[in-house]
């Protein structure tokens, strides 16, 4: 009876209520704090900070309440300015609370410089791929009377023989000097029509030639989409150039002008029952010239 008595006592209520009171203002003080400690409800767009300088960048981010972590890059990118900024983390159009760090990675102060591998008297095709290998960029093959066949002699930047070892700018131009080996040898002129300029230059290397003149069309717009479509000399199964000769090229990105004579000059290839030509070359140079 005492027990029920004290359910329903008024004490006992007044009791609960203060707690329930309490608690409940204890509970909306948190969840306010809370908000104003995480700052719930705003939020930071973050600007695309490429290229600006770190000085600028700097100035965006702490204007908006944001701090900064500057990352350096050992590469350099010639696309960016000297030292700007070329990423950051997070990406921009994220959203993210004030007081965030923000990481930037900024362009190197210019090319850096790695040594010129040691070519002298390897073969043009071991040369071409160490020295790419290391970021440096192929020029002129020059040929010269040696008694080591295709073997590299020399090399050449900006027209001064190289004395190894040697450092130079990554992305370097180097010339070849190659070797011809006695005889009077003549090679033949691949089919280089309709590969872009890049894997035109590879594949006439892959011949000991040399890109020549390189004529672009007065309406070409869209030169990632260009394509050789007329060479000079043209194409030949023959031997009949010297090798470290230049070949012309025309260039363009109308898809009109795409090459049609393919299939005819390799159906024309006298040496498709013989070994005097490896299978193997007549194989790539087809797969080659029907690249799109």
């Amino acid at each position: 009876m005492s027990f029920f008595r004290f359910l329903v006592s008024k004490h006992l209520w007044i009791s609960v209520l203060v707690m329930f009171l309490f608690l409940g203002g204890a509970l909306w003080g948190t969840l306010k704090w809370l908000n104003h400690f995480t700052l719930q409800h705003v939020e930071i767009t973050l600007p695309n900070l490429q290229t600006y300088t770190l000085q600028e960048a700097e100035d965006t981010l702490m204007a908006m309440g944001l701090r900064v972590e500057v990352l350096d890059s050992n590469e350099y990118f010639s696309e960016f300015p000297r030292s700007s900024v070329i990423d950051q983390f997070p990406a921009p159009g994220f959203t993210v609370k004030p007081n965030r760090r923000i990481a930037l990675t900024l362009n190197a102060s210019g090319p850096r410089k790695v040594p010129v591998p040691d070519v002298i008297e390897k073969t043009r095709r071991r040369a071409l791929y160490d020295l790419e290998s290391k970021g440096f960029a192929i020029g002129a093959l020059e040929y010269v009377p040696y008694i080591g066949k295709d073997v590299v002699v020399g090399l050449r930047h900006k027209g001064q023989e190289l004395v190894l070892p040697v450092e130079l700018t990554k992305g370097s131009t180097i010339d070849l000097i190659i070797g011809m080996g006695l005889s009077q040898e003549r090679v033949r002129v691949p089919y280089i029509k309709n590969l872009s300029l890049e894997d035109a230059r590879d594949k006439l290397n892959m011949f000991s030639l040399n890109l020549g003149a390189v004529v672009y069309d007065e309406d070409m717009e869209d030169t990632a989409a260009a394509f050789v479509y007329r060479q000079s000399p043209n194409p030949s199964w023959e031997p009949q150039l010297r090798m470290g000769a230049n070949i012309d090229v025309w260039v363009t990105d109308n898809q009109n002008k795409l090459a049609v004579d393919s299939l005819e000059f390799y159906q024309a290839n006298p040496y498709a029952d013989s070994l005097d030509v490896p299978i193997d070359s007549i194989i790539d140079d087809w797969s080659d010239s029907n690249a799109p």
